[in-house]
């Protein structure tokens, strides 16, 4: 506004057109930034989600192993 008020009373455009194209960067670097933003969202997501599957891998493994040995250890039952 500042810029326009001093390009209209100076006469000079060139005030104008930087006060017009001023708030042209913010835009851009807003818009980029929300682009990132989504990408590196999508990233971390499929890396949590990778994560979490071999975390629940591990854990179902380790369970049957336990399992099995607690069943090898139990005392052979034999009929009467």
């Amino acid at each position: 506004v500042i810029g326009a008020v001093i390009g209209g009373i100076s006469g000079q455009w060139a005030w104008m057109a930087m006060s017009a194209l001023g708030p042209m960067p913010m835009l851009v670097n807003n818009f980029v930034n929300r682009r990132h933003g989504i990408k590196s969202y999508a990233q971390r997501s499929a890396q949590y989600q990778e994560r979490k599957n071999r975390i629940e891998n591990n854990a179902r493994e380790a369970l049957e192993t336990e399992r099995n040995l607690r069943r090898a250890a139990l005392p052979i039952r034999r009929p009467p």
